[in-house]
């Protein structure tokens, strides 16, 4: 089992890998995100890099990605993935992972759900979180909240980075 959660990811002409250390992977660090990616999107046809990263208190880990060309109408049209890794090593294959983001008056974020669809399940695992300092900041190009999560009724912690390029 390796120790690095990886996502490949190909939106807007885009193509490339997310990738969390295990250990760092949920790491709520104000001064460095828990992932890196092999290139810069190509911000003239992308409009936005969401990157969830999460540990919830049962040793489960998740990574999320979600790559949006430029011009897209919604979710549909981005590239996503997610994974989950259990305590016993276990990564689940995840048909649907399903990330939507809440915002508040200041336009920043307040809150994630989530839905993930496990390969053979009928009924997706859900979750959330909600910012936990109550304020998202503003940190460079990237838009960063710190979130208390829970994933199926367990907590953790996470953190939601948004990049735009901008």
């Amino acid at each position: 089992m390796s120790d690095r959660l990886t996502l490949a990811l190909d939106a807007g002409g885009t193509s490339m890998t997310v990738a969390w250390n295990e250990v760092q992977a949920a790491s709520a660090d104000a001064e460095a995100a828990p992932w890196t990616m092999t290139q810069e999107p190509d911000w003239d046809r992308v409009a936005s890099l969401r990157v969830l990263s999460a540990e919830f208190n049962d040793g489960s880990r998740l990574a999320f990605a979600g790559l949006r060309p430029a011009g897209a109408a919604g979710h549909g049209e981005e590239s996503v993935g997610a994974v989950l890794r259990r305590p016993n090593g276990e990564e689940p294959d995840i048909d649907q992972p399903l990330v939507s983001v809440e915002y508040g008056a200041d336009e920043l974020p307040r809150r994630v759900t989530l839905e993930l669809v496990l390969e053979g399940e009928d009924v997706p695992l859900r979750g959330g979180g909600d910012v936990s300092s109550g304020v998202a900041r503003q940190e460079g190009a990237a838009i960063v909240a710190d979130l208390n999560m829970r994933l199926a009724g367990t907590a953790g912690t996470g953190e939601l980075r948004i990049l735009t390029g901008s």
